[in-house]
């Protein structure tokens, strides 16, 4: 069976089971979250607005929607149409972030990246961000977005001697061994600063 073939069964399975339970949020999360990753971003809107509005205090489904909105055919900004509601209810970024993290897992790396880009967007001073967003442009081999990522890292974060660390690999991938060696060794003094605070 091919990927497009499981993608239509599964929609065709979840329809049913919504011809059954038509106020049931989580079938309307999972048919969006489908529709998304088949690309049918409309549709998609379609399905999560309705989870959203069953359950507003689901941030799967408002995260999701947030992705679907991104590249949906609406005038609206995705971000302003979110912010209204994630603000009233739960407003919980890091979710966003878990279900970027489980779309990487899945193997879908584009939509994690267009979330996390999404989440910092809204949120950019969530912890952990620009390090899983260097981390995946790392594993793309897209070395100027890693390095980009992780310099916004140690801005955020200037005594965290994994940012110079991983800054430093990046740029070293990059051939730019001079400034690789510089954040290395920044990223070495603030290892035996945190040894040295723990004796």
């Amino acid at each position: 069976m091919t990927r497009q073939n499981a993608y239509e069964s599964a929609i065709l399975a979840y329809l049913t089971a919504l011809s059954l339970q038509p106020d049931n949020a989580s079938i309307f999360e999972s048919l969006g979250a489908l529709y998304l990753q088949r690309g049918a971003y409309n549709r998609a809107v379609e399905m999560l607005e309705q989870a959203v509005q069953l359950a507003p205090d689901r941030p799967r489904a408002q995260s999701l929607l947030a992705l679907a909105l991104t590249h949906a055919d609406r005038p609206t900004n995705p971000v302003k149409e979110l912010q209204t509601p994630i603000s009233s209810k739960t407003r919980d970024v890091l979710s966003f972030v878990k279900v970027a993290d489980g779309l990487n897992q899945a193997g879908e790396r584009s939509l994690a990246m267009q979330l996390y880009q999404w989440t910092e967007e809204f949120a950019p001073n969530c912890p952990g961000l620009q390090e899983k967003m260097g981390n995946l442009w790392m594993e793309n081999q897209n070395y100027v977005m890693a390095v980009s990522a992780y310099r916004r890292w140690t801005e955020k974060e200037p005594e965290n001697p994994d940012a110079y660390y991983n800054l430093g690999t990046a740029l070293y991938q990059m051939g730019r061994m001079e400034e690789a060696i510089s954040m290395l060794e920044k990223a070495s003094t603030l290892y035996q600063k945190l040894l040295s605070a723990k004796d």
